[in-house]
């Protein structure tokens, strides 16, 4: 039972540092996509 429990708990915390992590990569890229987009406003070179 206990052990169990224990499994269950590391699972979970494991799950949710994962999730972190996507969430963390999901923001760097959204900054790099804001930062490539305002380097594109400043140079205006045609797409």
């Amino acid at each position: 039972m206990g052990v169990t429990v224990g499994v269950s708990v590391s699972v979970a915390v494991e799950m949710s540092v994962t999730m972190s992590m996507a969430v963390e990569m999901s923001v760097t890229m959204s900054m790099a996509v804001e930062m490539s987009v305002s380097v594109g406003m400043t140079v205006d070179v045609p797409v």
